[in-house]
């Protein structure tokens, strides 16, 4: 999970706008939703259903589930999640109704998962056993007492659940060498619990990654050590070239377009260990490139 970059708002869910698909939706819900008798027909949530939201999502989080960043294949298996369930809201295993009915087409309370990530499934973990995880109607927050039942009471909420538009996820979680998923904060814990982000599946695809970045660093490691021993300029570019090559490699693993880019940040600190690498890779290539060019006898 990696903070994600929040896109432009489709027309059809814009709430500033009153004649918006959203905006007409939303009061009716909130009429409905009022104290009274209800109607006997269930109200219909559609507007967060529009075909551009699922364009804009695709695009904001490049193709990839919010929570645990596997790529979502096709766009009709992309799942549109409610960070704040919108219908009824799951506490202590009992369904409470209503939901965050007035935040149903809000488009910051919308993300895009992968059905693994949001349905209620069963899962393996790494020791054997099988829990039941995924975000269905869950959403844990720090006091019950300050559960939000009307619009705008939201505000006095503290989630315990990561949300990628407002937290740095890097902050709560964390990756260990072996692929397992780890917490630094309680809200971590819970996200990784809620989100199934624990399940077994996705650990030997952040072992890949883990991996992959480790041949990456020994590679460059061998290129800066023989740029240290170079004779000629052919071998200097040799060098620098294997060095280039896998320095780009590491970059891309952090891109926001790779899969599991969290995992690859996790391990080379953000950027830490790239400025680290590159500023020694610098110093080493300058030398070298002196010590190749000066005559000998001078």
């Amino acid at each position: 999970m990696i903070k994600g970059k929040q896109g432009v708002i489709p027309s059809e869910l814009d709430l500033s706008d009153p004649s918006s698909v959203a905006s007409k939706e939303t009061e009716k819900a909130k009429v409905y939703f009022s104290p009274g008798p209800k109607p006997e027909k269930d109200f219909q949530f559609n507007a967060y259903r529009h075909t551009s939201l699922k364009k804009v999502l695709a695009k904001s989080f490049n193709g990839k589930c919010a929570y645990c960043e596997s790529y979502i294949i096709h766009i009709r298996a992309m799942e549109i999640e409610h960070y704040r369930p919108k219908k009824a809201i799951n506490i202590n295993n009992k369904l409470v109704y209503p939901g965050y009915y007035w935040l149903a087409a809000d488009f910051l309370n919308l993300l895009p998962a992968c059905p693994a990530c949001n349905q209620l499934r069963k899962y393996e973990l790494e020791d054997g056993t099988c829990i039941t995880s995924g975000k269905g109607n869950n959403f844990p927050i720090n006091c019950e007492s300050k559960r939000a039942t009307m619009p705008g009471e939201e505000i006095h909420e503290q989630p315990l659940l990561l949300h990628p538009y407002h937290d740095n996820p890097h902050e709560h979680i964390t990756f260990l060498k072996t692929g397992l998923i780890h917490h630094k904060t309680n809200k971590g814990l819970v996200s990784m619990e809620v989100y199934a982000l624990k399940r077994l599946e996705l650990v030997p695809r952040r072992k890949e990654v883990i991996k992959g970045v480790q041949v990456d660093i020994r590679v460059i490691i061998d290129a800066i050590e023989s740029i240290k021993e170079a004779t000629n300029i052919r071998q200097l570019q040799r060098h620098k070239s294997s060095y280039n090559r896998h320095y780009n490699s590491l970059k891309k693993r952090m891109c926001s377009k790779s899969p599991y880019a969290a995992v690859a940040r996790n391990i080379l600190h953000k950027d830490k260990v790239l400025k680290d690498i590159k500023k020694l890779f610098k110093e080493e290539l300058s030398e070298a490139l002196e010590r190749v060019y000066t005559p000998i006898g001078t």
